[in-house]
């Protein structure tokens, strides 16, 4: 018997709850956990990492070693997943990374301000730095490309719509991995 799309949202809920990982974890644990983690984690020996400062934000930019010399002004600006309260170029540097080697563009990555020490749009307000620090720095709206996973993904497409409303360039392209876009957590109406 096929489900109505009340019970299909039911049953996403449920699943969604049965497989967090950080279901009654408090922010510091969630934080500590993927810190931990990252202590685990190999470098690429073709990537340089090198750490950048954007205005108050750190960052962190993943150049393949293999550079094509015509890519130099081009960039990925990557913003990383973590629910909005947890999240660092460290625990993205492999993804981010294998984005790098794949693309053969270097990618820059941010640990923009989290909640619950910084609330909306803090966020938002940290992508679009970024982005007018590339611009300012030289590389062309069209040699950027956006990208972001999970709330990074949403931290994509709110930077796009804000730069867009405000008649700023916007880049070349972008990309969402598994995007989190319904920020009331699937408690919406099905219409």
């Amino acid at each position: 018997m096929e489900k109505t799309p009340n019970e299909q949202l039911e049953a996403i809920k449920s699943y969604l709850k049965q497989t967090s990982r950080f279901e009654n974890k408090s922010v510091e644990q969630i934080r500590r956990n993927m810190l931990e983690a990252v202590q685990n984690i190999p470098n690429y020996s073709n990537i340089e990492i090198n750490k950048a400062a954007i205005g108050p934000l750190s960052g962190e930019w993943l150049i393949p070693k293999d550079l094509i010399p015509e890519h130099e002004k081009r960039a990925i600006l990557y913003f990383h997943g973590g629910g909005f309260v947890a999240g660092t170029c460290e625990f993205y540097r492999d993804l981010c990374s294998r984005i790098a080697i794949s693309s053969g563009i270097p990618v820059l990555t941010i640990d923009y301000r989290l909640a619950p020490e910084h609330l909306y749009p803090a966020a938002n307000e940290d992508c679009l730095l970024a982005y007018r620090w590339l611009l300012s720095n030289g590389y062309s709206a069209h040699h950027i490309i956006f990208g972001g996973d999970s709330v990074g993904g949403s931290l994509v497409l709110m930077t796009l719509l804000s730069l867009r409303e405000n008649g700023v360039d916007l880049p070349a392209c972008a990309f969402l991995i598994s995007p989190h876009t319904d920020l009331v957590h699937l408690d919406g109406e099905i219409v």
